[in-house]
């Protein structure tokens, strides 16, 4: 994989866990698995309904070295956004990952 393609930084997170809020809700923490260089392809952008809401949701493709231990559970942070991971695929011979997430927002 061609170093010179990474050129966007991205954080991988894993879930903490689960405490209640004051008034009883359950609030995810997440902390920092890795912190790595990726190269972002956007896949698309679409308009989706939920609940009387519409909500914008865009799903890119995010390459990186290959990296141990990354699970579907985790989520990506880059441009400020939270990115769900949708699946993971192997690159070469343990080349690299390629990992495509959503971001709603």
């Amino acid at each position: 994989m061609r170093a010179g393609k990474l050129d966007r930084e991205i954080v991988i997170q894993r879930q903490a866990g689960t405490t209640q809020s004051a008034s009883g809700k359950p609030v995810e923490s997440w902390v920092t698995f890795a912190s790595v260089w990726a190269s972002v392809v956007p896949l698309s952008a679409t308009e989706r309904f939920r609940s009387d809401a519409k909500h914008s949701v865009r799903v890119s493709s995010f390459s990186i070295r290959w990296l141990d231990g990354v699970l579907p559970t985790m989520r990506i942070v880059y441009e400020g956004l939270n990115w769900r991971i949708l699946g993971i695929a192997e690159l070469g011979r343990r080349d690299g990952l390629e990992i495509t997430a959503e971001a709603v927002y």
